[in-house]
């Protein structure tokens, strides 16, 4: 009796939540977990699902991983779904098989020297994180790519980020 009292008051405990879900701590930690079950699924089945997942916390526990698969028909609409889950998650995170290839006329996947990987980037209402993971398509393993904070986010499943001044 009396923890919740220990603890704050109601709307100092979700401005404090609101905080963590939104800093550096909490996107690395939901990277490592996001990364780790790509990981093992690609060590299993050679394959990870095009997905976005929107992250539910308790506290600054990850709380659920809601999924919501991408098949091939609905990838135009990426950028409209991810717009949907932000109202109702403070992360969402896209995971999907690409290529990486150097700048050059030719398309990625056609590139003599592209590379088969993993791309995780990770939403907030007012940012982008991503990471590009290399995969090694023969032994099934996924190396850990650095994670970094663009300042814009391109391509056909880009979307416009709020400018700070």
């Amino acid at each position: 009796m009396g923890e919740a009292s220990r603890r704050g008051r109601p709307d100092e405990r979700v401005r404090i939540a609101t905080e963590y879900r939104t800093s550096e701590d909490c996107i690395r930690n939901v990277y490592d977990t996001v990364f780790s079950k790509a990981q093992e699924v690609y060590g299993r089945t050679g394959h990870v699902n095009h997905e976005l997942v929107g992250i539910e916390f308790a506290g600054e526990e990850i709380k659920q991983m809601h999924t919501m698969l991408i098949s091939a028909h609905d990838q135009r609409k990426i950028p409209e779904f991810l717009k949907t889950m932000l109202d109702r998650f403070a992360i969402v995170v896209h995971v999907m098989e690409a290529w990486l290839a150097p700048p050059s006329d030719i398309a990625p996947h056609a590139h003599p020297e592209r590379k088969d990987i993993i791309a995780i980037t990770i939403h907030t209402q007012a940012s982008v994180y991503a990471a590009t993971c290399e995969v090694d398509t023969s032994a099934r393993t996924v190396r850990k790519a650095e994670l970094i904070k663009p300042d814009r986010l391109g391509g056909r499943y880009g979307r416009e980020l709020p400018q700070k001044h």
